[in-house]
């Protein structure tokens, strides 16, 4: 599962529209479609119901949506912790910087 994934959907569901999602995110519609089509084939339902003119939650993505919003909130959260940590925490010169390497 990846939060391009998440993404893509949690912004079709709160916006209402592939179209403003894709402007949202600056992706192209059809890349907009294919995330919520990688996502349903990972999970193995559907999550949205499409019709011509409409998108609705189905079931299993009105269960779904909740925790996805979750799970993009966390990655945010965290991602804020970990750079405010960084900011905040000044460089020991005593202790070596991570290496990379074998």
């Amino acid at each position: 599962m990846e939060f391009r994934h998440l993404e893509a959907f949690a912004a079709v569901v709160s916006l209402g529209s592939f179209s403003k999602a894709s402007e949202r995110l600056f992706l192209t519609q059809p890349t907009i479609s294919a995330h919520i089509q990688s996502l349903e084939e990972e999970l193995g339902v559907k999550l949205l119901l499409r019709t011509t003119r409409e998108i609705h939650l189905s079931p299993q993505g009105k269960a779904f949506y909740p925790y996805a919003r979750r799970l993009l909130k966390l990655r945010d959260e965290a991602t804020s912790a970990a750079t405010q940590s960084r900011k905040e925490v000044p460089h020991d010169p005593n202790f070596p910087a991570p290496t990379s390497g074998t």
